[in-house]
This record gives structure tokens, C-alpha cells and sequence, in this order.
């Protein structure tokens, strides 16, 4: 199924808080609806693989995607909704794919962006007590002296 003929089966559903991307090859949508949204995918449309989710750093706001696949179609569908940087939180979507588990914690890890609902959110490359998140465009790399790490 091509992504404008499932935007406009779901459009009615979803009103005005979900949205067909300029280039057409995305869905956007509220966070109050992202839940189900993708169960709407997973249960309804086949799409039974998180095949990716990851975050991109915007000047005035964070965009996760999510990419889900359908196993037996092998057909894909993208999924964006906008978060905002002063709270950064977006609802976990481990209840409805296990596999986002680690992926969100990467998310977390690298760009600080919250799971609400998530088991066990905690820092997954990162130390613990590392205080930056360095796939925002904020994050300011700082050079070492090679020297003290011998």
C-alpha cells in the first residue's frame, strides 16, 4: 500500500492531527495520537516490525521517526511526530514493539529526548554520570590531551 492512498484511509480517523509530509513519504503525527497510531499500524496494517527509530535535532524542536516494515508485504511506512525542546518527552512505544526498548534508550542517551512509560530508561553508551547529550547541535565536542589517557 503506497503512503498516500494509507494516509487518506486514516486521515478520517485522525483529523487534523495527522498530516501527510510535503515529499510525501511520511506521516505525521500529535504526540497525544502517536500510540495509536502505531497500534492502528501494527493491528490493522500488518506492520509488525520497528525497524527503526531514531530522533533529529531541528532548530526549534526534535523529530522522532519511526520506521515499520510489514514482514509479509514487505511494505514500509514512516512515522514523525514533533517534540518539543523544552519538555523533550514523547510516550514509549515498547508495549507495542519490545524492540523500541533499546532503541529509545539510545535516543535518550544521545539526545536527551524522554520516554514516558519506558521500563527501564537509563544511559545505554554513555557513563552514567556523563551530563551532555552529543547528537544534539548544542553538544560541543571538546578535544583531549592523548597524553593523560596513557
Amino acid at each position: 500500500m503506497n503512503i498516500a492512498a494509507l494516509f487518506n484511509e486514516l486521515q478520517p480517523i485522525y483529523k487534523d492531527k495527522l498530516l501527510l509530509s510535503t515529499d510525501t513519504t511520511a506521516l505525521i503525527i500529535t504526540q497525544d495520537q502517536l500510540i495509536s497510531l502505531l497500534s492502528t499500524l501494527r493491528t490493522r496494517h500488518g506492520f509488525n516490525l520497528l525497524a527503526l527509530l531514531t530522533a533529529v535535532d531541528y532548530p526549534d524542536h526534535y523529530q522522532m521517526v519511526y520506521h515499520l516494515m510489514s514482514t509479509k508485504s514487505a511494505d514500509m511506512v514512516t512515522v514523525q511526530v514533533n517534540v518539543s525542546k523544552s519538555s523533550s518527552r514523547v510516550p514509549s512505544i515498547v508495549s507495542i514493539w519490545s524492540a523500541a526498548n533499546v532503541q529509545e534508550r539510545e535516543v535518550y542517551d544521545m539526545f536527551g529526548i524522554t520516554f514516558d512509560g519506558h521500563p527501564y530508561l537509563k544511559r545505554i553508551l554513555n557513563p552514567d554520570d556523563f551530563t551532555e547529550f552529543p547528537l544534539r547541535k548544542s553538544f560541543v565536542l571538546q578535544s583531549v590531551n592523548r597524553q593523560s589517557l596513557s
